[in-house]
């Protein structure tokens, strides 16, 4: 069984079998790595990565979902790195 750093427990409980080589995209919601504020928001997507990895059949549009679900996570991730473009001064004479 692969076992990420995501969700390691999780993964060992939710996920029946192995995690298998279509299941590779689950290193990507891993977020112990991040710092606490990034971790936070990337929890969810983490856990509800894992949960769609157990509860849906493997099969093209499982892997649609978790492509877009990473998607997701990105774009949570960046809202809070986000900052607001510097407006230049204009340069006096």
């Amino acid at each position: 069984m692969y076992s990420f750093g995501c969700c390691i427990k999780r993964c060992n409980e939710w996920v029946k079998g192995e995690v298998t080589m279509e299941d590779r995209m689950l290193q990507f919601f891993e977020y112990a790595h991040l710092p606490e504020k990034l971790r936070q928001a990337s929890k969810p997507f983490c856990d509800l990565a894992y949960k769609v990895v157990q509860e849906y059949p493997m099969n093209p549009e499982r892997t649609v979902a978790l492509r877009k679900l990473l998607e997701a996570k990105d774009a949570a991730v960046r809202t809070l790195l986000y900052k607001e473009p510097q407006q230049q001064q204009p340069e006096k004479s």
